[in-house]
């Protein structure tokens, strides 16, 4: 892959990413993960945010990163050989000095890099799947550079937040629609996409005595 296709790819998948929406707010503490120099490792279950959590970091930096999701058909084969255009394309774009990369697991050998930039003065932020990113190469190769944030599916507080359901109304209405919500998220979990978008037949938002007619 050569520094023009790269630097477009990266222009491609930023604007890509910047359309996104960021979503509701999660229970994660970014504030703190982005005060420290440590790269932040992002994990969790398939589907359950990660992506969209660092949609909200990159937007608490307004604009001052630069961004990598390697879960794309046109970084098949892409190897350690191709960072060095990769950054090449990045400092082409800006200096800016914070990397947000996504689905990195998916390179061999991800680990001495993401190393070197940090020792070079970058922050980074990344996301992958618990068994890839949490292996023993990640604590071998990032030993005292790296924290873990475990990210889970919405926790019932976060589902109120995105029904837009007040948690503290006490009114009998208040009440029914907590009640209401509690119990689709006992029916459904709080798998983010299902939430949007839930199957066809699924009982998400119905009562446990509107399941039982």
């Amino acid at each position: 892959m050569n520094l023009s296709h790269m630097v477009e790819l990266v222009e491609d998948q930023r604007a890509y990413f910047l359309a996104r929406a960021c979503g509701v707010a999660r229970e994660a503490d970014i504030a703190a993960c982005s005060a420290h120099r440590r790269v932040v490792a992002i994990s969790g279950v398939r589907r359950c945010g990660k992506s969209t959590l660092l949609r909200q970091v990159a937007e608490r930096l307004e604009g001052r990163f630069h961004y990598l999701n390697f879960d794309d058909e046109r970084l098949l084969g892409f190897s350690v050989e191709h960072f060095a255009p990769l950054m090449l394309a990045f400092k082409r774009r800006s200096r800016d000095k914070t990397l947000l990369f996504d689905e990195i697991q998916n390179v061999e050998g991800w680990e001495r890099f993401v190393r070197r930039v940090h020792d070079d003065g970058y922050k980074v932020f990344l996301t992958g799947s618990n068994a890839r990113l949490l292996s023993r190469e990640l604590g071998t190769h990032l030993t005292g550079r790296h924290v873990r944030l475990d990210l889970y599916p919405f926790s019932f507080g976060e589902v109120l937040r995105f029904r837009g359901v007040d948690r503290n109304n006490r009114t009998s209405d208040g009440k029914a629609a907590i009640m209401k919500n509690f119990d689709g998220y006992l029916a459904g979990g709080g798998f983010p996409e299902y939430l949007e978008t839930p199957d066809p037949g699924t009982f998400w938002g119905q009562t446990l005595a509107e399941r039982c007619v």
